[in-house]
């Protein structure tokens, strides 16, 4: 597949274009694809960074290079081998001094001259993101010094966290970058809290509009939380060089949840609950994790619509099934969900569970009581809990009834919808 179709593919009516897919799935190999190319509208920015700031890597002769030299130079080396990936840093920011250097010295020739300030323009971004640091120039040494904001102390750019490098890194490069460039960036949230990540990418979308991006992340909050993102699921890849993308806005199911099954080998499970630290969770975890991509995803209307719609969507390779709580579900309803591949506890919440002989006895067995002692306590329990119920029993009703008139409800009002 030739790299210009591939990257027309990939950006085709929109600016941001987001990839996705499950570890092994082909992101790394498109992104050593990409990059093994001197296009000198694409650039391609790998996961791998190692952004160590050291000036004692280049010559006078560098120094004084054109920042047209510098690209030329940042381009060939993320052409090359992983390695030299963690060159580009030290590279961009002797490209950007250069550049404000050659728009002072027009300046200087001509006082009407309207370049653009670079230094200037990385500062307004930078200071936007973190106020706290600004950066002035070392014009002799083509190199930047941050400044604290707060104490007007100068240090060294290699004193600056891993965070405040890869703004940097990521604001001089996008300023570097020509206008109708393709950019690639795989893991652009590494090393940044994701909210700082958030609002750097979308800074540098609304300063580079004429740039097509294509973004690789793992990151959920991540890739919601920009704007104007087209997400795509590597679907499927044949080596060496064979991608299948697809959008994912035609999924009949959450973003968020997509997000999070998309690419599983497993089938997928969808269970009642919150999250996955509640009880439901840990349970299933437990007895189906081994075999099951295990989804918590609220109530039993949403395990029904989302068992359903993924069954019926046929994009994921594989299947789904749901688990509900027996919640006053009669018998012709619950064959009726069978059948959509959603199944019933045999106990009327997952607490319940806890309750049966099997799970009480096997409990006391692991604390190594008795047989004979066993049944006794097991005895004992079911009298003391048949107690409470008992004095629970209009509240046990009430709940029983209000569970029989919401599927009522939402029988009828499902009947209804079907028949208009």
């Amino acid at each position: 597949m030739d790299k210009i179709p591939l990257l027309n593919e990939l950006t085709k009516d929109n600016q941001l274009n987001i990839i996705v897919g499950a570890n092994g799935s082909g992101k790394s190999s498109l992104v050593d694809y990409l990059k093994d190319s001197m296009l000198i509208n694409l650039s391609v920015i790998p996961a791998y960074r190692n952004l160590f700031f050291n000036s004692n890597n280049y010559n006078a002769e560098m120094l004084k290079s054109t920042s047209a030299h510098i690209m030329s130079n940042l381009q060939n080396i993320r052409a090359k081998s992983q390695a030299k990936d963690q060159d580009t840093f030290s590279i961009a920011v002797y490209a950007l001094v250069n550049e404000y250097v050659d728009y002072l010295s027009k300046k200087n020739e001509d006082d009407s001259y309207e370049g653009t300030d670079i230094l200037k323009k990385l500062n307004s971004i930078y200071m936007d993101i973190l106020p706290h640091i600004k950066f002035l120039p070392v014009v002799i040494d083509r190199i930047l010094t941050p400044q604290s904001q707060l104490t007007k102390n100068e240090y060294q750019i290699s004193e600056l966290s891993d965070g405040e490098k890869s703004v940097l890194y990521f604001i001089s490069l996008l300023l570097l970058t020509d206008d109708k460039s393709y950019i690639v960036v795989d893991e652009p949230e590494t090393y940044m809290h994701t909210a700082l990540a958030i609002k750097l990418w979308n800074t540098l979308l609304k300063e580079k509009p004429d740039c097509k991006f294509i973004l690789i992340s793992h990151n959920i909050d991540f890739i919601q939380s920009l704007t104007g993102a087209q997400i795509k699921w590597l679907k499927k890849y044949e080596r060496p060089e064979s991608w299948e993308f697809q959008n994912i806005e035609g999924i009949q199911l959450p973003q968020d949840l997509v997000l999070k099954i998309m690419g599983s080998k497993k089938d997928v499970l969808f269970i009642e609950g919150t999250s996955h630290g509640s009880l439901d969770y840990r349970i299933y975890s437990e007895l189906f994790g081994e075999t099951y991509n295990i989804q918590p995803v609220n109530g039993h209307r949403e395990v029904k619509k989302y068992t359903e719609a993924y069954n019926k969507t046929g994009v994921f390779g594989n299947s789904a099934k749901g688990i509900i709580d027996r919640d006053s579900w009669d018998a012709n309803e619950i064959e009726a969900l069978e059948r959509k591949e959603v199944f019933v506890l045999p106990t009327n919440e997952i607490e319940m569970l806890l309750f049966t002989d099997e799970v009480v006895e096997a409990v006391l067995l692991a604390h190594c009581y008795e047989e004979d002692e066993i049944e006794n306590i097991t005895n004992q329990f079911k009298k003391h809990l048949f107690e409470r119920i008992n004095m629970r029993k209009e509240q046990v009703i009430m709940n029983h009834l209000k569970n029989k008139i919401d599927h009522y409800l939402e029988k009828t009002k499902k009947s209804r919808i079907q028949r208009h």
